[in-house]
């Protein structure tokens, strides 16, 4: 299993292209303060290891479909630009001002937050609606650290643990109740597509998840769609 070792700026901020050609997955260990930008080819998949202290600045395109992407580890990750189109892991905190883009196109991908992300991050989830239903899926694992500005086109955001009776939707935040108790706000501008028309968009109590999803119920599988809070 081929693997990299990086330590402070030596890559000087280099796309590091990566081709496993169905090998097993690349490793790319990260120490100190480093700035890179890894990109996969189909079928690829990466692991990157941040080291205790250290900072990745950059991002990463994942991508064609079925390429994987898992960030871990005890350093952070100070997003600048980060394209996916399969499923990227992000298993460590999220700071800084960046964007992520998730399109997923011939592909069943998500991306994944298991911890905090900051505020300055905008995260655009979308799919194409022509490939039957391949649409980005935004998983945060915890609702409350999650402060990152969300665009929403033919995707769905499942915000885990969350149970809620009812939404509302004011001033680009969605805010969750549970009987007249606040327990989470997103902040969520919906994408026009197309023509221009805005693409329509429904909140489910789906499990232990709360899920919001475009379109109403058209890209969304079972659950209970949440009312309007009164």
């Amino acid at each position: 299993m081929p693997t990299f070792n990086v330590t402070g700026n030596q890559l000087n901020n280099s796309a590091l292209n990566i081709n496993t050609n169905g090998a097993p997955a690349e490793t790319i260990n990260v120490f100190g303060t480093t700035e890179m930008h890894p990109t996969t080819q189909y079928g690829d998949h990466i692991t990157v290891n941040l080291a205790a202290h250290s900072k990745w600045i950059g991002g990463f395109g994942l991508g064609p479909a079925e390429s994987t992407m898992v960030v871990q580890g005890t350093g952070q990750f100070d997003n600048l630009s980060s394209n996916v189109n399969g499923t990227a892991t992000i298993d460590v905190n999220v700071v800084g001002t960046g964007t992520f883009n998730l399109n997923e196109a011939h592909s069943i991908g998500k991306l994944e937050f298991m911890h905090s992300v900051s505020a300055g991050q905008t995260v655009t989830d979308s799919g194409y609606e022509l490939y039957g239903g391949q649409f980005g899926v935004v998983q945060v694992d915890n609702p409350s650290l999650y402060h990152a500005s969300n665009v929403l086109g033919f995707g769905e955001i499942i915000l885990e643990g969350l149970k809620a009776t009812s939404y509302s939707y004011k001033n680009d935040v969605l805010t969750l109740f549970k009987g007249r108790a606040v327990i989470d706000t997103l902040k969520l501008a919906v994408q026009a597509v197309g023509s221009g028309s805005p693409v329509d968009f429904g909140v489910s109590q789906v499990g232990g998840s709360v899920v919001v999803h475009a379109d109403g119920t058209s890209y969304h599988d079972g659950g209970t769609l949440l009312p309007i809070h009164p």
